[in-house]
């Protein structure tokens, strides 16, 4: 029935919007679903694009394995594509991600590359994710750049905050 599409186009639009980074506040709003429906929509779709993936293993279409796998992660995640390699750091999720791409850490080898003080300059990353984060992406810390950043003044990261203070204006 018609209605039945329309109950589809708006989970389609769920989807899409979470993908697309907008915050879950912002998806609630305006598309008028309760915070239990996103989870379910995302779990949902994750499930099926599992089994769709296996399916195409099933019947030979490994073309469709690697742009199967990225649309879970996206979907996982709630990020757009450009992110997805940074999410797979532990202790960054969406928010963090889309903070060190805009700060100009693209990938994990600009995060290799940067010191911990580059990486505490960025919110919410404080010294102890900073060295977990540069550890996880195979840099070097010296010891001295470590006391140096344990001794620096603790950053919000070490404070519980509400993640949409970290929005940006639109």
């Amino acid at each position: 029935s018609y209605e039945e599409f329309l109950g589809e186009l708006k989970a389609a639009q769920v989807l899409s919007d979470w993908i697309d980074e907008r915050t879950e506040d912002q998806i609630l709003e305006t598309r008028k679903v309760e915070p239990g429906d996103l989870l379910r929509l995302v779990q949902g779709s994750e499930w099926l694009i599992l089994a769709t993936q296996e399916l195409g293993r099933l019947f030979g279409h490994k073309d469709l394995l690697a742009p199967l796998e990225m649309l879970k992660v996206r979907l996982a995640k709630g990020v757009r594509p450009e992110l997805v390699k940074l999410t797979t750091l532990e202790g960054v999720g969406r928010v963090r991600a889309r903070m060190l791409y805009d700060a100009g850490l693209k990938s994990i080898d600009d995060i290799k590359e940067r010191s911990l003080e580059q990486l505490m300059s960025i919110r919410t990353i404080g010294p102890s994710l900073a060295k977990r984060i540069k550890e996880q992406a195979g840099g070097l810390i010296k010891a001295d750049e470590w006391e140096k950043a344990k001794k620096a003044r603790p950053s919000d990261a070490e404070q519980q905050v509400v993640l949409t203070e970290y929005e940006d204006s639109e």
